[in-house]
């Protein structure tokens, strides 16, 4: 519990001082978790695979990198179903 509660100050410390920075600098705080999960987006934008996300933000598991750090690209979605269709319509003749 010891250590828990000392790495949870080790944040709160960090936060404490970029929240300090940014109002010297007069900025707007982020906390460190906003760049952490713009960054997953943006590696999975740039077609880095998600257990090389995982890695690189050092989760323990890939669930927690796909549900909290990588933000659905609703464009690529689409593209994806179209792109599907296609196929279903040349290999099958559905008409989609």
């Amino acid at each position: 519990m010891g250590q828990l509660r000392n790495t949870i100050f080790a944040r709160n410390a960090k936060n404490e001082l970029i929240r300090d920075a940014c109002s010297m600098l007069s900025s707007i705080f982020l906390p460190l978790s906003a760049f952490r999960r713009g960054l997953g987006t943006r590696l999975n934008e740039a077609g880095v695979n998600s257990k090389e996300i995982q890695a690189i933000l050092r989760h323990a598991d890939v669930s927690t990198t796909m549900a909290y750090y990588i933000l659905p690209d609703h464009k690529r979605a689409k593209a994806g179903l179209r792109k599907q269709g296609q196929v279903a319509q040349r290999k099958y003749g559905i008409k989609v």
